[in-house]
């Protein structure tokens, strides 16, 4: 970041990071239990690999991290949605 450039307010700072880390551990925590009971109801009448614990391990520990970027993809595309109709109602009143 130079001397001469505006800071964006609400991007920097230890706030935005704590909260962002809070974040991610509560989604994570929400993920490692739909994930493991989606893996437990879906494995027992799927095909025979789904009962290897390789495969149950593969997918407990990989499945929850593949939803977080998921949910964070979707935040990003809800968060530039959100603001760019903000704007838009912002330029239409003003």
């Amino acid at each position: 970041m130079g001397w001469g450039k505006a800071r964006k307010a609400g991007r920097d700072g230890v706030w935005f990071q704590l909260n962002t880390c809070l974040l991610m551990s509560v989604l994570l925590v929400l993920n490692v239990a739909f994930v493991g009971s989606l893996y437990r109801t879906v494995a027992p009448d799927g095909p025979e690999f789904l009962r290897h614990p390789k495969v149950e391990q593969m997918f407990l520990l990989i499945g929850p991290l593949v939803v977080l970027l998921l949910q964070w993809w979707l935040i990003d595309v809800l968060k530039n949605q959100l603001g760019t109709a903000r704007k838009r109602n912002r330029r239409q009143s003003g």
